[in-house]
């Protein structure tokens, strides 16, 4: 009699332990990391004015009688002439106007730079499918193990 107790004792819980389902998880991380570079060329006209030039032109007297070809003074981008025809002296002056036209370019960078984690976890629960011919065993175990329980109980009551 206490080997068919401890006979069933290790069966029944052999029996309850085999019951349980069991779910998985899963832990997903997904990184995203994105790097955006604007670049864009500005274009600004402006103008630059060059300061005038100065020229100066120095002749003595006594050299102005007998100045039959022009004396010409050049400074940067400034001109003077002198010549003298029988009795009247001629002078010319000229400077050029300078003045630049530029186009200036501006160069923007712009820089963008953006990370996004996304943690995602995912439990997969398992739905117990137990077919039809399983649960009528385990209705007939269960009977069987009920019987004899109640055999044994009423053997260790019942004197011999």
């Amino acid at each position: 009699m206490s080997k068919t107790i401890l006979i069933m004792i290790p069966m029944l819980a052999l029996l309850a332990s085999s019951c349980k389902t069991t779910s998985t998880a899963s832990h997903q991380l997904t990184v995203t990391d994105t790097t955006q570079v604007d670049r864009s060329v500005r274009e600004r006209d402006t103008l630059i004015l060059i300061p005038s030039a100065t020229a100066l032109l120095n002749i003595a007297l006594g050299d102005l009688t007998g100045l039959s070809r022009p004396w010409t003074v050049q400074s940067g981008h400034a001109t003077i002439s002198a010549v003298v025809l029988k009795d009247t002296l001629y002078m010319k002056a000229h400077c050029d106007s300078m003045t630049l036209e530029l186009t200036m370019r501006d160069s923007i960078i712009n820089t963008l730079r953006s990370r996004n984690s996304v943690s995602e976890t995912v439990e997969i629960v398992r739905e117990p499918f137990v077919p039809d011919f399983v649960k009528v065993l385990a209705w007939i175990g269960g009977i069987a193990l009920l019987l004899l329980l109640i055999m044994l109980i009423v053997r260790m009551l019942r004197p011999y």
